[in-house]
């Protein structure tokens, strides 16, 4: 009987530890893009927020959101820090012209369900 029971108690130690450490892993996993989530809706606030004042100061929204990035014509500094282009997985901030911004969010597809908005 003894022989039986040690085996099974490792087998079920063994299950318990692999659960254990897939349940960690998967929480880490979630947990991680959280603040990727929270750090692109900040990025995208500070972009809307940017846009209405370039709006402001100019009568219109940028034709591309490049425009922000970029030093304006006759020097000065752009309107934003070249390096805040991107959202948190990589791929660069989507615009369009009526003043809209959002990111494609972890996917990096157009137009799916992880889609980012400010």
């Amino acid at each position: 009987m003894k022989d039986r029971i040690i085996p099974l108690v490792m087998k079920i130690l063994l299950g318990s530890v692999l659960v254990l450490g897939a349940t960690a892993l998967i929480l880490f996993a979630i947990l991680r893009s959280d603040s990727r989530l929270d750090a692109a809706r900040k990025d995208l606030a500070e972009l809307q927020r940017t846009l209405e004042s370039y709006r402001s100061a100019n009568g219109r929204y940028p034709a591309a959101i490049k425009d922000l990035f970029a030093t304006p014509p006759g020097g000065g500094k752009p309107w934003l820090d070249p390096d805040r282009s991107r959202d948190p997985w990589g791929n660069l901030y989507r615009y369009a012209p009526e003043g809209k911004v959002w990111s494609m969010g972890p996917d990096g597809w157009d137009r799916t369900a992880d889609d980012v908005y400010p």
